[in-house]
């Protein structure tokens, strides 16, 4: 059996390597400061972020039991036959009888 205990500087030094030359290589093709590049990626990488767990926290199981049990304990929203009243008035073009 192999083991690559050994080789783990040399990959980590060849991945900063290749990071090092993606950040360059981007930077001139935006034509912007390598700084400014990693600057604004860290912003957009915090923003995502924080929308993810906004999105997250609003389906958590609990959160969403919870505004359940809310809307349940507040009763209906119309009282019963509200939308069968509504539709007759609307079906006969504004008459009523």
């Amino acid at each position: 059996m192999t083991s690559f205990s050994g080789n783990s500087p040399l990959i980590a030094d060849i991945m900063q390597w290749l990071l090092n030359l993606a950040m360059r290589l981007l930077a001139r093709a935006l034509q912007m400061p390598e700084p400014l590049v990693q600057s604004t990626g860290r912003y957009v990488v915090a923003q995502a972020q924080a929308v993810e767990d906004r999105f997250a926290r609003s389906l958590c199981p609990i959160r969403l039991f919870r505004r359940l049990l809310a809307l349940i304990a507040q009763g209906p929203l119309m009282p019963p036959g509200a939308l069968r009243r509504s539709t007759r008035g609307s079906s006969r073009s504004g008459q009523r009888r």
